[in-house]
């Protein structure tokens, strides 16, 4: 149990920050810039590459379901980017991009809500309480 304990301790700070970022690029509407002569929506923030290179424990330790939910966001956040860069060559419609970033709300926030649960998963596993933060 201390192993799993560990393991779940250390995959939380990464899983805390990517739900904060995913959060905030979802909710980002973009800012009104000049783009070849006109007035265009351009996205302001960004998530950055979602990575548990540093971090310790045995993988093996957590069920399986667990470890692979974890370790399929960083080709989640990929999918994403891809989708939405064709979706921009496809639509685009200055100077909004309504549609585009209604797109990009959804599918940050749905990683935002993967993070969310995750964290909790891996809290009831090491029998941690909740944050008392805004999550």
């Amino acid at each position: 149990m201390l192993n799993v304990s560990f393991c779940s301790i250390e995959r939380q700070p990464p899983l805390i920050e990517l739900r904060y970022q995913c959060r905030e690029a979802g909710d980002d509407n973009g800012t009104p810039q000049i783009v070849n002569g006109q007035q265009e929506d351009i996205v302001t923030t960004h998530v950055e590459e979602f990575s548990l290179g540093d971090v310790q424990g045995k993988w093996e330790s957590l069920p399986p379901d667990l470890q692979f939910r974890i370790r399929e966001i960083p080709s989640r956040l990929k999918e994403i980017d891809r989708w939405l860069q064709k979706y921009y060559e496809m639509h685009y419609s200055p100077p909004e991009h309504f549609e585009y970033f209604s797109h990009r709300h959804d599918l940050y926030h749905s990683v935002a809500n993967t993070a969310e649960e995750l964290i909790v998963i891996l809290r009831n596993i090491c029998k941690l309480p909740t944050s008392d933060l805004y999550p």
